[in-house]
């Protein structure tokens, strides 16, 4: 048989062995910059570019950083989402607490267990009803997405750096 005869065979042979992608019930587990994007607010967000965004906060709460006395942390709370900021004012993470913020998925509070999944697939780490999707561009673990679950659905979204 001739080369550019078997070509057809080939073709057809390859086309069978890699069927079409099928529907998948399951979003993606790996986060990307763009998940981190909460309301216009970039994952490096200062505290100038949040005022910017969101305005004054309904009210600051502050902390010390448990691994340096030294330094201060604040929360900006406002109505459905808490943004914490640290050293030099950059935020560190954004919190949603309410639902009439989603995360760049379209992820709310209140949603169920399952929509977390269809929109994020399984976490990479799960300790009860909590669940974590890890940034890739993070060999510590520590930049993630946390949601937090009560009685099956969504109680608050955590997306940014965690505290070592």
């Amino acid at each position: 048989m001739q080369p550019f005869r078997l070509f057809p065979f080939a073709a057809a042979a390859f086309i069978f062995a890699c069927p079409a992608d099928a529907p998948r019930s399951e979003g993606s587990p790996w986060l990307a910059d763009s998940d981190f994007v909460v309301r216009g607010l970039a994952d490096d967000a200062d505290s100038s570019d949040v005022l910017q965004q969101l305005g004054e906060p309904d009210s600051v709460i502050s902390i010390q950083d448990p691994d340096d006395p030294d330094v201060e942390l604040l929360a900006w709370a406002y109505p459905e989402i808490a943004v914490s900021l640290g050293e030099e004012g950059v935020r560190y993470g954004v919190t949603l607490t309410g639902p009439g913020i989603s995360t760049a998925r379209g992820l709310h509070t209140g949603d169920p267990q399952t929509r977390t999944v269809e929109l994020y697939g399984r976490p990479q780490h799960r300790e009860g009803d909590t669940w974590d999707y890890i940034a890739p561009d993070d060999e510590n673990g520590l930049h993630v997405m946390r949601v937090r679950f009560e009685h099956g659905r969504v109680s608050w979204i955590f997306l940014g750096w965690l505290m070592e």
